[in-house]
């Protein structure tokens, strides 16, 4: 159910795989009548059944870091059918095309620089912001871009994101945090950990805008990264600067 699940979150331009799913699961309910006892189905027998045209269609995920040829997409699209149809937990640790999301196989980078992010950090110029956003930002809404990273929590990805992204020193402020409702000397646990990161970076502390405007500058930033930060107010904007030669 988890690879399911994880289908269902990916970003709304790549809704084939979906609807790829979709049918399969139709068809499987369609011919096998009655089911059974479908965790003593064998390997083979889904793979005969379902890996005809249904497998040939699922390799098109080339665009999301997933599979690109047609025995990769019918692999993919059965071992999802295997975990749905046993009640099979998910082993993370297997490099599965559905479930996983793909590490960054570089040398000195951090797994949470997904080529996603990555591209985004490559694509953004001089002045343009990012937005490394909580679990409750509503960042779908104001997102231009979005890049979700919901396995971690937002100091590790501000984190990661610093290692290779220069924060703006032609500005006297390059990091801005939300300003806490009706509080707004208050420094939350979450806010405290980016300003420590910060400083380990050689980087200023952050400072507060009013909850408000800082949702608007979120609309504006080139783009937004939702990580599964679950404190309140773990969300920081971040201005790019220059990398000099």
């Amino acid at each position: 159910m988890a690879c399911l699940l994880h289908l269902i979150t990916l970003d709304r331009a790549a809704q084939q795989p979906i609807v790829i799913m979709g049918e399969l699961l139709r068809q499987l309910g369609a011919r096998a009548a009655p089911i059974g006892n479908v965790s003593e189905r064998p390997e083979q027998e889904i793979r005969h059944r379902f890996a005809g045209d249904m497998g040939c269609r699922l390799h098109g995920w080339s665009s999301l870091g997933r599979p690109n040829n047609r025995q990769a997409g019918i692999d993919a699209g059965i071992r999802v059918l295997i975990v749905l149809l046993t009640c099979q937990s998910v082993n993370t640790s297997l490099p599965c095309a559905v479930c996983a999301e793909p590490a960054a196989m570089l040398k000195g980078l951090s797994p949470l620089l997904s080529p996603d992010l990555l591209h985004v950090l490559a694509s953004m110029g001089h002045g343009d912001e990012i937005v490394l956003a909580d679990a409750n930002f509503p960042a779908a809404t104001h997102a231009r871009r979005l890049v979700q990273l919901s396995g971690a929590d937002a100091p590790q990805v501000l984190d990661a994101v610093l290692c290779v992204l220069p924060l703006d020193d032609f500005v006297e402020q390059a990091a801005h945090t939300m300003q806490v409702v009706a509080e707004p000397s208050c420094v939350p646990e979450v806010v405290q950990a980016f300003n420590a990161t910060l400083q380990r970076h050689g980087c200023k502390p952050s400072s507060a805008l009013e909850r408000f405007a800082f949702y608007q500058r979120a609309a504006a930033a080139f783009a937004i990264v939702a990580t599964g930060e679950r404190r309140g107010y773990g969300n920081i904007l971040l201005k790019k600067g220059v990398v000099r030669p």
